[in-house]
């Protein structure tokens, strides 16, 4: 799977973000495709796991300092990510996830990216006032 300029929000720590995702759902197929042994895809999982803990709290972070009002849907989307792939992670341990998980992958991110995240990445881009501290 590679980048393309579609996937671009506008926002470069956020691109930069999600190419670091799209490198993680790169090395879980190519590993897929040359046959590593089931810990190897599993571990790649977890570093997967790892990061997209890591860009989502960032994302929800942002989405919080500009006040977005859609961040409870993007926040329960990133919670269904998880939760899909909790059970993958268990299947791959049994080996038997191979292509349900690439699938999951691919269509997750180009969906979540050319959706949900560009929807609040235009709202920010359009002007969107920080919402400010009200502590002294």
């Amino acid at each position: 799977m590679e980048w393309s300029q579609t996937y671009s929000l506008g926002i470069q720590e956020i691109d930069d973000q999600h190419k670091g995702l799209l490198g993680c759902f790169t090395r879980i197929e190519d590993a897929i495709a040359c046959g590593e042994s089931w810990s190897d895809v599993h571990f790649k999982i977890v570093e997967l796991r790892e990061y997209a803990e890591r860009h989502f709290a960032f994302e929800e972070a942002l989405m919080r300092l500009y006040g977005d009002d859609g961040i409870m849907r993007h926040a329960a989307e990133h919670a269904r990510f998880f939760g899909s792939l909790d059970e993958i992670e268990h299947k791959s341990i049994r080996n038997d996830a191979e292509s349900e998980m690439t699938h999951f992958l691919r269509k997750w991110l180009t969906d979540h990216i050319l959706c949900i995240d560009k929807e609040f990445t235009e709202r920010i881009l359009s002007g969107v006032p920080v919402i400010r501290s009200t502590a002294a």
